[in-house]
C-alpha cells in the first residue's frame, strides 16, 4: 500500500483501541476483501491444514468459477498474513487468527446463495440480499413486482420461474447483472424482454418456456454471444427476429409459433416467420424444435407447409 492517507486511517484505528488489538488488525484486513474472498477466509477457518493450496478446494465448493481466480485471492491471502506456508508445501491459517475471525466476523458473513423458492413470497428479498448473492433461487412464489435495478456484480444464476403473477421486468433489471450464467423466467405472464438483457454477454442458458403472454423478442437477444441453450417452447411468438442469427454458438433452441403468425408476417412486410438464413447461421446446433399452434383461426396450411420446405433447406 502506498496512499499514505491509508496508511494514517489504519494507524487512527489502531492506536485509537487500547484492548483487543488482534480484532481491530484482522478488522482492518477484513473490511478490504470482497465477498468472495471473505467466503474463501471462511472456508480456510473451518479447515486445518491444506496440502498446497486452497485454490482446488474453493472450486470443487464453488466458491471460485475459475483457477485464476483462486490464485488471485489465493495470493492475496498470503500476502495479508491471513495464510501462511509452512514446511515445503503446506498452507495453514494459524489458531489465533481463525479463533477472532469465527467469533467477530464469519457469523455475520451473508450467504452466497439465496434459496427462497417455493414459500409463497408475494414480495422479493431486501436488496442486499441480491447484491451479494451468486445464486438465487425465487421459483414457485407469487411474485409480481422485481426491484428496479439491482446490483449483482458476482451472480452466475437467477431461477424465478413459475411465479404466475410476475407480468412486467423492469427496464434497467439486467443493467448490473455481468457474470450471470444461468437465467430462467419460464411460466411467467411476462409481455416482453427489457433492452437491458444485451448486458448479460455471459449468459449461457436461458428459459422462457411457457411464458404464454410473450409474443415478440426484443433485436438486443442478438448480443448475448455465448448463448448455448435457449428454450421458448410452449409460448406464443409471432415471429423469429433476424438478430437470432447472431447466436452462433447455440446447441439447443426450442421455439412455438401461434397461429396468427402468418397475418402478422402481412403486417411486418417479412417473408416467413423465419427471416431467411437465419437457422442456417447456427452451425452447432445439436437439438431444434419448432412448434406450431394450429388451433388459431388465422392457421394457413399452405402457409405454413411452405415455411416447413424453408426450414428444411436451411437446415
Amino acid at each position: 500500500v502506498t496512499d499514505i492517507g491509508v496508511w494514517e486511517l489504519a494507524l487512527h484505528q489502531l492506536t485509537s483501541q487500547s484492548s483487543e488489538v488482534m480484532v481491530h488488525v484482522l478488522k482492518l484486513v477484513w473490511d478490504q476483501k470482497d465477498i468472495i474472498t471473505k467466503h474463501c477466509i471462511k472456508f480456510c477457518a473451518q479447515n486445518s491444514i491444506f496440502q498446497d493450496s486452497p485454490v482446488s478446494s474453493w472450486i470443487s465448493n464453488s466458491l471460485v468459477g475459475k483457477r485464476e481466480e483462486g490464485e488471485a485471492i489465493f495470493e492475496d491471502l498470503i500476502d495479508s498474513f491471513l495464510l501462511e506456508n509452512v514446511g515445503v508445501n503446506d498452507v495453514r491459517m494459524r489458531k489465533e487468527t481463525k479463533n477472532v475471525l469465527q467469533k467477530y466476523f464469519i457469523p455475520y458473513l451473508p450467504s452466497l446463495y439465496l434459496k427462497q423458492g417455493g414459500l409463497g413470497l408475494v414480495e422479493t428479498p431486501k436488496i442486499e440480499d441480491w447484491n451479494n448473492a451468486r445464486e438465487i433461487y425465487l421459483m414457485d412464489n407469487k411474485l409480481s413486482k422485481l426491484p428496479e435495478n439491482p446490483k449483482c456484480p458476482i451472480l452466475t444464476k437467477l431461477w424465478l420461474h413459475k411465479n404466475y403473477d410476475l407480468m412486467e421486468i423492469p427496464r434497467l433489471f439486467f443493467e448490473d447483472m455481468p457474470l450471470l450464467h444461468s437465467l430462467d423466467l419460464s411460466y411467467t405472464s411476462i409481455k416482453s424482454l427489457p433492452p437491458s438483457i444485451s448486458m448479460m454477454v455471459l449468459l449461457h442458458t436461458f428459459h422462457l418456456e411457457g411464458c404464454e403472454f410473450l409474443m415478440e423478442l426484443p433485436p438486443q437477444i442478438g448480443e448475448l454471444g455465448k448463448l448455448e441453450e435457449f428454450d421458448l417452447e410452449g409460448i406464443e411468438l409471432m415471429y423469429l427476429p433476424k438478430e437470432i442469427g447472431q447466436l452462433i454458438r447455440l446447441k439447443c433452441f426450442r421455439v412455438s409459433f401461434c397461429g396468427c403468425a402468418n397475418r402478422y408476417e402481412e403486417f411486418k412486410q417479412m417473408d416467413s416467420i423465419n427471416p431467411t438464413k437465419v437457422l442456417s447461421k447456427l452451425s452447432e446446433l445439436n437439438e431444434l424444435s419448432i412448434d406450431v399452434n394450429p388451433n388459431a383461426d388465422q392457421w394457413d396450411v399452405d402457409v405454413w407447409d411452405a415455411n416447413v420446405k424453408e426450414i428444411l433447406n436451411e437446415l
